[in-house]
């Protein structure tokens, strides 16, 4: 892209010389000002705009003085490029032997956009001799089969604005540029200081460039080459400093290519600093095919107490007319020290290699690490840069997440709690230019206490919607298979997923960090919900789930040892509230439920959990947005208690004793309203003595009426 900006300027000055050869045997210029556009407009198919007069001195040297000037692109009107004014001197007698002596070339006000287009060319293309206009030179010409020479005393290039275009919009430009050079000639040492402005969407930059070194440039044979190349910028870049270098001993491009060493240096210093260096040893091979012995990336990041270093050595091929990178094998390193991290400090290191195709515009890269016990692969490709379609293989055989992830913070208590603040936004518009295709594997998996083996995920993104599909693991003793997505319309998540066999006490455990049941059975769960935060996409939570588990407990409270110690509250009559006790549990053979989940709230009312000694139904809700649960449990006696601690409380049998769960997750509390049992049991037990009593005269009576009727029968049949 440089390079064309270059050759582009080169080709202003050409036009400009071009009128003064012409302007050599005419001595009123401005008579031929329309010849001039004409030839302009028959030669390359653009418009020249010479407002104002020309001013002419031809003898000894050809000087002119160029007014406001304006060329348009290539077929169209548009404006191209622009100068308020410019001027020129050239020595008559070494212009007619095709040579160039030029003094110093003042160019002001110069305003050009360069547009690169989608198919990699640019509207500079015609100009530098991409086209078939070239083939128009005349072959009487001077410069016919040879290259000019030429010697002038310096550029001048002041207040210019350079804009340069991407096939998608605006990449760079350059505003209040003001360059100047030394004397340009083959084989002459030269100096160039470069200061200006600089923009680049969406980040804006300003800064001052300086540039010195010994240009070497053997146009004849197509040899370009520098010496002590020393070039720098330093400025702003939005609220950090940057700082960026560029040297070069000796460097030559041609039919051999030779050079010692080319070193980048760049340093971005604001609330977190970042220092990158590039070295390439060893160049050889031609200007078209340009080998590299040993390209080395080093690049140090500090953020705060957090320090991320990274080095990649590898052999370097470029490919100069194709545009292509090739890195064959990469070997390196990264290493993070974080006081944050479990294990404080992280050494990955880097094997593969990458290939780059900018005019395919397509990068694959394969990559090999061993970090710990885990061993990694990836394969990773990407088409297109401008709307890039991203596809990745990962494989690996374990990988334990937490020993490399900050733990999660733990709530602080209410004396301590900070003022409150706003909460982090959940934003999924980076979907929309998602497009992604891959396939992720693990052996063995840990991250955040969720323990899984055998975990496969297929991950898809297009139009601003992601898709993981399949999502499934074994886990806990049972398997996940599910599938979930994510939607940037509507900033939308949806999960849906079936645990078959699972262990659920360990899944709470780790997953919620709750223990809350015990037992082995599915969970079913359908979800959706939109929101733009964590706690809105609690409280817009809908969908299904269901539960089924077998042989195990209800955390919190042993109904059974309540019904034990009933007798005291019955004669008392009151009503009993504690606290949940996790240590304390009440066993089911079996349970099952189901909830509708509507607005951050989960409704169920079909409990059912069966034991030798309890039945239990029941009904309530579960407010996932506000993390609280209000739940009553109708429990029913159908077995006796006699022979688990002595005691028997066959009053008990048959009633229905109801008990309500309420508050939050972490500290949930338990009613039992004894009076209210003591009222059914009473109840019970005086209709139990009522039918005592009446039961023998009923007994007396029914023998009675069943006599009188067989009596009553027998006369009927006469026997």
């Amino acid at each position: 892209m440089l390079k064309k900006i270059l050759i582009g300027i080169g080709a202003l000055a050409a036009l400009v010389l071009l009128a003064v050869a012409a302007l050599f045997f005419f001595v009123d210029a401005n008579t031929f000002k329309p010849r001039i556009e004409q030839a302009v407009s028959e030669q390359l198919k653009r418009t020249l705009r010479i407002d104002g007069d020309l001013q002419l001195a031809v003898f000894p040297r050809i000087a002119i003085a160029l007014p406001k000037t304006t060329l348009t692109e290539r077929g169209s009107e548009k404006p191209f490029a622009q100068v308020e004014s410019a001027r020129i001197a050239v020595a008559v007698l070494p212009l007619l032997k095709g040579r160039i002596e030029a003094d110093r070339v003042r160019i002001s006000g110069l305003t050009a956009t360069l547009q690169q287009r989608k198919d990699g060319s640019t509207n500079i293309d015609d100009l530098i001799g991409a086209e078939a206009g070239e083939q128009s030179k005349p072959s009487g010409s001077p410069s016919a089969g040879t290259t000019p020479q030429f010697d002038i005393g310096g550029i001048e290039l002041v207040d210019a604005q350079l804009n340069l275009r991407g096939p998608d919009g605006p990449l760079l430009e350059l505003s209040k540029l003001n360059l100047t050079t030394g004397r340009l000639a083959p084989q002459t040492r030269t100096q160039v200081t470069l200061a200006g402005q600089f923009a680049s969407p969406p980040s804006k930059a300003q800064g001052m460039a300086k540039f010195d070194g010994e240009l070497d440039i053997d146009l004849p044979a197509r040899r370009y080459g520098v010496r002590q190349l020393a070039a720098s910028s330093a400025g702003r870049l939005g609220a950090d400093s940057y700082e960026l270098s560029l040297s070069a001993p000796q460097l030559f491009f041609g039919e051999t290519t030779r050079g010692e060493t080319l070193q980048v240096k760049a340093k971005l210093a604001g609330a977190q600093t970042v220092d990158v260096t590039l070295d390439l040893t060893g160049f050889s091979g031609s200007a078209e095919q340009i080998a590299v012995k040993a390209l080395r990336l080093s690049a140090n990041l500090q953020q705060a107490s957090r320090s991320i270093v990274a080095r990649l050595d590898t052999p370097a091929q470029f490919a100069i007319p194709a545009q292509q990178l090739q890195l064959p094998k990469l070997a390196g390193e990264v290493a993070i020290e974080d006081p944050a991290l479990p294990q404080k400090a992280i050494k990955l290191p880097l094997a593969g290699s990458l290939a780059l195709d900018a005019r395919k515009q397509t990068i694959d890269v394969k990559l090999d690490s061993k970090i710990d016990d885990s061993t990694l692969k990836a394969t990773v490709s990407v088409a297109g840069f401008a709307q890039s379609k991203l596809r990745f293989d990962v494989d690996a055989d374990t990988l334990n997440l937490d020993r490399y992830l900050p733990p999660e913070p733990k709530g602080a208590g209410a004396a301590s709690a900070p003022a409150p603040t706003a909460e982090p936004k959940v934003d999924l518009g980076a979907l929309r230019n998602l497009n992604l295709d891959g396939r992720v594997r693990v052996g063995r998996l840990q991250a955040r206490g969720i323990k899984a083996s055998d975990l496969r995920i297929g991950v898809k993104a297009a139009g601003g919607r992601l898709e993981v599909m399949p999502l499934a693991a074994q886990l806990y003793g049972g398997r996940l298979d599910g599938t979930a997505f994510a939607n940037a319309q509507g900033n939308r998540l949806g999960l849906n997923a079936k645990l078959a066999d699972v262990a659920i006490e360990p899944l709470l455990r780790d997953v919620l960090d709750k223990d809350l049941l015990e037992g082995n059975g599915n969970v079913q769960l359908a979800v959706s919900t939109a929101g733009d935060t964590v706690t809105a996409l609690k409280r817009a939570l809908d969908g299904k789930a269901a539960l089924q588990l077998r042989d195990g407990a209800i955390k919190g409270i042993n109904i059974a040892q309540k019904f034990r110690e009933a007798r005291a509250m019955l004669r008392g009559g009151t009503a009993e509230a504690q606290i949940a006790d996790m240590t304390q549990k009440t066993d089911f053979t079996e349970l099952t439920a189901s909830f509708v989940i509507t607005n951050g709230v989960a409704t169920s009312d079909d409990l059912d959990a069966k034991s030798p000694l309890l039945r239990l139904g029941g009904a309530g809700r579960i407010d996932v947005g506000a993390g609280s649960i209000d739940y009553t449990a109708q429990v029913s006696v159908v077995g006796s208690l006699r022979g688990q601690d002595g005691r028997d409380i066959s009053e008990l049998r048959g009633l229905t004793i109801p008990v309500r769960l309420t508050g939050p997750f972490e500290k949930l509390s338990y009613r039992i309203d004894w009076a209210g049992v003591a009222k059914e049991a009473l109840k019970a037990k005086a209709t139990e003595e009522l039918k005592k009593r009446i039961s023998p005269q009923i007994d007396q009576q029914r023998e009675q009426i069943e006599n009188k009727a067989k009596d009553a029968l027998k006369g009927l049949f006469g026997r």
